[in-house]
């Protein structure tokens, strides 16, 4: 499984740091894992992002050593699956700042966020590395758990 850059800092005790980027770069995020940060923020919610330049984002994020993470447009549950299933390894909702506002389309199991009750096939990049768990998924604005 692919390792979470977010998460190890938090059980560090130390921050993570990255950048949001509104439009796709592959460039842009080699630089930003030659810099050393931990992750990259794709904002799907005001970005310009298409599916296959979203999943080209997360494989260059994963070949540079960070954490591609995205915030979403919405939060229904077809949106979120989409982007989990291009390789992002977190996802920030608009308008959930809590995880009591997460928790009617996901619930915690082991640390992880995974979808409640229904499982899906998919041939996409996340769901062959990573089994469909999803290390730091949580809406809201603040660090992914």
């Amino acid at each position: 499984m692919r390792s979470n850059k977010i998460l190890a800092r938090m059980k560090e005790g130390r921050p993570a740091t990255g950048c949001q980027l509104a439009f796709p770069s592959a460039a842009l995020i080699e630089l930003l894992g030659i810099a050393d940060l931990d992750f990259v923020l794709l904002d799907g919610e005001h970005g310009t992002f298409s599916w296959e330049s979203l999943e080209d984002m997360c494989r260059v994020a994963d070949l540079a050593g960070i954490t591609a993470i995205a915030r979403v447009p919405n939060i229904e549950e077809s949106t979120i699956l989409r982007y989990l299933d291009r390789g992002v390894q977190g996802i920030l909702g608009p308008g959930i700042d809590t995880g009591e506002q997460a928790r009617p389309r996901w619930r915690t199991t082991g640390g992880q966020l995974r979808h409640a009750g229904r499982s899906g096939l998919s041939g996409r990049r996340q769901r062959r590395d990573a089994g469909g768990g999803v290390p730091g998924a949580h809406g809201g604005h603040r660090q992914p758990r």
